[in-house]
């Protein structure tokens, strides 16, 4: 169900259709998939019945796929929320 994820979106003014669904469970990338994410990425090992645009094993095999595939924020005006 993509309730959880179109609440927060409209609460944050995310757009979903440029963002990415990561998760763990099979629900998880059918949630994204549901509220239009624009990638699905399912973190694990396990078979399930989902599509997800990627897969990796660890959490940690993020940050390759994540440089790989976003924008480069160095050159926008654009600054992650730490900053």
């Amino acid at each position: 169900n993509p309730g959880m994820l179109l609440r927060a979106a409209a609460d944050h003014q995310v757009d979903l259709s440029r963002s990415w669904m990561v998760g763990d469970h099979g629900t998880d990338i059918a949630a994204g998939q549901r509220a239009g994410c624009h990638k699905t990425v399912y973190v694990g090992t396990k078979a399930i019945e989902e599509h997800p645009d990627y897969r990796v094993d660890h959490v940690a095999d993020l940050a390759p796929l994540f440089t790989n595939h976003l924008p480069d924020w160095s050159a926008t005006e654009a600054r992650p929320c730490a900053e």
